[in-house]
């Protein structure tokens, strides 16, 4: 229980953190600076659908009273049930794409490549895919 708490009370301050830097960031003037924030929101989206993953495995939603991650993503992350079931089927498919998965959280790939390959895969694709993704992802990139 000790370790859960210091894992949380890091990661509070990371958000924290995270919290305050998108308070600093001042508009984009030119379009390198854009650039460099549309890369990091990427790179933020990877870790956002690592995450939805994680707590759909640990149904975590249900303590919080949600019937599905889906739901759960529909009301405590305030958008759209289509774009809710969007995000998590998408963290699902990459979670079983390492390669992919890798790529996009280091900024090799970008959410919308992401959110282009995904609907092109069903469970039967995703494992084609993740045969070949050795190949594929060097490519995408």
């Amino acid at each position: 229980m000790y370790a859960v708490r210091v894992l949380s009370a890091a990661l509070d301050r990371t958000i924290a953190d995270l919290d305050a830097a998108v308070d600093a960031l001042a508009p984009a003037v030119d379009d390198g600076e854009l650039a460099a924030v549309l890369a990091v929101r990427d790179r933020l989206d990877a870790r956002v659908a690592a995450g939805i993953r994680a707590v759909d495995i640990a149904a975590s939603w249900d303590a919080a009273g949600a019937t599905s991650m889906t739901a759960w993503m529909a009301d405590r992350g305030r958008t759209t049930r289509p774009r809710a079931a969007a995000a998590v089927r998408v963290a699902g498919l990459v979670s079983r794409l390492p390669d992919a998965a890798a790529a996009w959280a280091d900024g090799r790939l970008s959410t919308a490549q992401v959110e282009t390959i995904c609907p092109f895969l069903n469970d039967a694709l995703v494992d084609v895919f993740g045969r070949q993704e050795h190949v594929l992802v060097p490519v995408l990139v």
